[in-house]
């Protein structure tokens, strides 16, 4: 078995070996046994969409089987690989996020992005492995879009990294409303609470109550609580706290607003209690991290 503690992490120089260009986005297919990746982690995020076949997936937590029509979202930083193949034939799509500067417009307001991006990676090392499943012309689709996304990158014609990035618009908007639409009722738990983490993110600046959100997805604060806190991981107050300090701190690399604004701005009305959590999740007080990154 491999050892968990040291795998190969892929860095910024291998991306771009990986995409064989300078352009921060890149598909890359693997089958067969050419699939049976040794333990890594990488500084980017990957796409997965299993296009054929059936293997095991593992990660820092467990082994989960994989199938046909699967698709998982792997961040940054976390250590995976396959270990076993059945005719397994994987598409990775591959971004790094800083580079790429991908304007999302209304993407992360759409359900299922939340179910897609957030809920289901948190749910992956619980084992509640519930990814989103592609069958028949859903799976074609998906594979048509990378298909032409693939072709665009490697044709170097102008306009071709613009088309690309288009064609990735589109895989994402289409994977998230395939996510919105699926209709078992494990399914349906992740879309209610989709819509949680989407009032959320779109109300963060106000006071909001465990009943304004259990209100949302018709169910009592009690239920509310124990299914958030069992599918998120998190109690709703800290994941609300985490969205307002990302916020924050995005304010404080990119304003010059005084920290008792972005504090107010975000959601704290107590500027003391702010710099606290800040402190407590960045190692420094905000506006140390603000000189910093304006270093």
């Amino acid at each position: 078995m491999a050892d968990f503690d040291h795998p190969y992490v892929y860095e910024r120089d291998e991306f771009h070996a990986i995409a064989r260009s300078s352009f921060p986005l890149a598909v890359y297919s693997v089958a067969g046994t050419a699939a049976l990746t040794p333990l890594h982690s990488h500084k980017f995020y990957e796409l997965v969409i299993v296009t054929g076949g059936d293997g095991i997936y593992r990660d820092e937590k467990q082994s989960y089987h994989i199938k046909a029509g699967d698709v998982l979202l792997l961040r940054p930083d976390i250590a995976h690989e396959y270990c076993r193949q059945n005719h397994l034939a994987v598409t990775n799509i591959l971004w790094m996020e800083d580079e790429l500067k991908f304007q999302m417009y209304d993407l992360t307001s759409m359900p299922g992005w939340n179910s897609l991006f957030e809920i289901e990676p948190l749910m992956r090392p619980r084992n509640d492995f519930l990814p989103l499943n592609l069958e028949g012309r859903l799976l074609a689709e998906a594979e048509r879009l990378v298909y032409h996304m693939e072709s665009e990158l490697k044709s170097g014609e102008p306009g071709a990294q613009l088309m690309a990035i288009g064609l990735f618009s589109q895989l994402l908007v289409f994977l998230c409303r395939c996510y919105a639409n699926a209709s078992t009722p494990r399914y349906q738990e992740l879309q209610s609470l989709d819509k949680v983490l989407l009032y959320m993110n779109k109300h963060f600046s106000e006071r909001i109550s465990r009943a304004q959100l259990a209100a949302l997805v018709a169910k009592s604060e009690s239920s509310f609580y124990r299914s958030f806190c069992r599918i998120i991981g998190y109690t709703p107050s800290a994941y609300l706290t985490n969205i307002r300090l990302r916020n924050a701190e995005q304010l404080l690399r990119n304003s010059a607003l005084p920290v008792s604004e972005v504090a107010l701005r975000c959601g704290f009305y107590d500027s003391s209690y702010f710099c606290t959590c800040f402190n407590k999740v960045y190692g420094m007080p905000p506006h140390r991290y603000r000189n910093r990154s304006n270093t």
